[in-house]
């Protein structure tokens, strides 16, 4: 971000929020010294020491702004973040929006606008109001599209394009648009790839080009534009807002999977790279896309591959960037020698995209692939076109930890194969609340804080009872089944009242969840 951008005015409320952060939570008149009455000799610097090596967030929080501000103590901003993170961790709002702040400035860190958004957007969840005024400023504003276009995001870069292409808050420049949409492109965004066909078309900003218009809406279908296809058959276009995503900042703006996002940021840039290079003519080794998730259910190993599918596509990695599911069944037929068919056909399907294999150690019971035939044609058939479609082809194989290790094993050929490893950790009670608010809002539903306390309360509990039992706890999916059945009592409890009074429930009763919905947990407890 440039300093002229810093001091503009639209950067005004972010160098507020640099200077003046949400104070000191119990910040008094007297600077370090003793605390007003009881006769203590404790500092405040010292109380919030004490509180933070205790885990309190108000601790943490004070410690956390006296490292950022140099208040008492050394300025420290890795500190800082350290800090804020673990106040943030125990449900700090200002802890989270200190930290959004810093994301946002490049404070002692990256600058990352859409980590920032995120993290303003869980501040505000946490009722730290202060943060809703930071995501107004930003949220469909020339200043979030520049910064993500400098960071190098493809959907900056296309937000950016396009108003310089129709002139929204800045003036038209037709070749300024065509610089940023061939910027997107090249990092396989369908489109900017549409786009680009239009200018070349009309020759807006550049020389008119039919044939290389062509080209461009033909890579568009193949990264699956639906506009893209639509134009080449000579149809109507229905408008479809689903396609028009960032699969990577959609990862990034996933719930937890912080050490999951960390490993997509990784391959995303060396996939990024080698085709940069590849454009040069320079040695690029082939990386190969075939991975191994390991988790638990409902912690997101379904979502994360759809992404990756769409993000493989977006960057031009992969033709179609697809994904198809499917299990043991899917693959194995009734009949020896159906199976090959069977499984070639399914991998026909997939070519372009992703193959996702769930529970893949179903193909192996535990005796061995010896003692199942069907399992080890599936097997050998899946190896020699894995290695026959590296090019067009990414397979992962996802499960429970212990019994993916045990799949790997089976079979000398599999390490090689599937180089890398993604595992896929329990949401923490937070997490799974953050996860409740989210799916909430999906369904158009909304619930007071008792109830969100409870269901944090109660996840923790549920964690560490399945943990004792040897039990496998269900993460989002448990969470999802939780909101069914509150919903379920809710309607039972709307319907028995109007029956009762004979009033309709109002707009009010018929999104909100009571805590009364969600007497059910105390059933999962025992």
């Amino acid at each position: 971000m440039t300093e002229e951008n810093r001091n503009s005015d639209t950067n005004r409320g972010l160098r507020d929020a640099l200077d003046n952060p949400p104070p000191i939570v119990d910040d008094v008149p007297g600077g370090n010294g003793p605390e007003d009455g009881g006769g203590s000799s404790e500092t405040k610097l010292e109380k919030h020491q004490r509180e933070a090596a205790e885990g309190k967030p108000g601790g943490l929080y004070n410690m956390a702004i006296r490292y950022r501000l140099g208040k008492g103590v050394s300025q420290d901003h890795s500190e800082a973040l350290r800090l804020f993170q673990q106040a943030a961790d125990a449900g700090s709002g200002p802890a989270l929006y200190n930290l959004a702040v810093m994301h946002d400035a490049g404070d002692g860190v990256d600058e990352n606008i859409v980590e920032a958004m995120r993290l303003y957007r869980l501040a505000a969840e946490a009722d730290f109001d202060v943060a809703e005024d930071r995501i107004e400023e930003l949220s469909g504003s020339l200043e979030l599209d520049e910064r993500k276009a400098e960071q190098g995001l493809a959907a900056g870069q296309f937000n950016l394009g396009l108003r310089y292409y129709i002139g929204r808050e800045v003036a038209v420049d037709y070749e300024k648009a065509y610089e940023l949409f061939k910027l997107a492109a090249d990092q396989g965004d369908a489109r900017a790839h549409v786009n680009l066909s239009v200018m070349l078309d009309a020759g807006e900003g550049v020389a008119a080009d039919p044939a290389a218009a062509e080209a461009h809406l033909k890579t568009a279908a193949e990264l699956g534009s639906k506009r893209a296809k639509a134009a080449l058959a000579g149809e109507e276009y229905e408008e479809d807002d689903e396609e028009e995503r960032d699969a990577f900042e959609e990862i990034m703006e996933l719930i937890g999977l912080t050490s999951v996002k960390e490993e997509i940021r990784r391959l995303r840039a060396r996939l990024t790279v080698q085709k940069h290079k590849k454009k040069h003519g320079l040695n690029a080794s082939t990386i190969t896309l075939h991975m191994v998730f390991t988790g638990g259910p409902g912690t997101g190993k379904t979502t994360i591959a759809r992404l990756l599918a769409k993000l493989f596509g977006q960057i031009g990695i992969l033709p179609k960037g697809h994904l198809v599911e499917v299990d043991r069944s899917g693959l194995v037929a009734e009949y020896m020698g159906q199976t090959a068919v069977k499984t070639k056909k399914v991998l026909k399907e997939a070519d372009g995209g992703v193959l996702f294999i769930d529970e893949a150690y179903a193909l192996v019971p535990s005796g061995g692939a010896r003692n199942d035939q069907y399992g080890t044609e599936a097997l050998n058939t899946l190896l020699a076109e894995m290695e026959n479609k590296r090019d067009s082809l990414a397979v992962v194989v996802a499960g429970y930890p212990r019994e993916m290790k045990q799949f790997i094993d089976s079979n000398p050929g599999f390490k090689s194969r599937f180089p890398r490893h993604i595992d896929f950790p329990d949401f923490t009670p937070k997490e799974l609340r953050d996860i409740f608010e989210f799916r909430l809002k999906r369904v158009g539903l909304r619930a007071g804080k008792a109830v969100k306390d409870r269901i944090e309360e109660y996840a923790a509990q549920k964690i560490a009872k399945d943990r004792r039992d040897g039990e496998v706890f269900g993460n989002a999916r448990h969470v999802r089944n939780i909101i069914e059945r509150a919903n379920e009592n809710q309607a039972v409890r709307l319907v028995e009242a109007e029956m009762e009074t004979g009033e309709a429930p109002s707009k009010k009763q018929l999104v909100t969840l009571e805590l009364g919905d969600f007497v059910f947990l105390d059933e999962y407890l025992q």
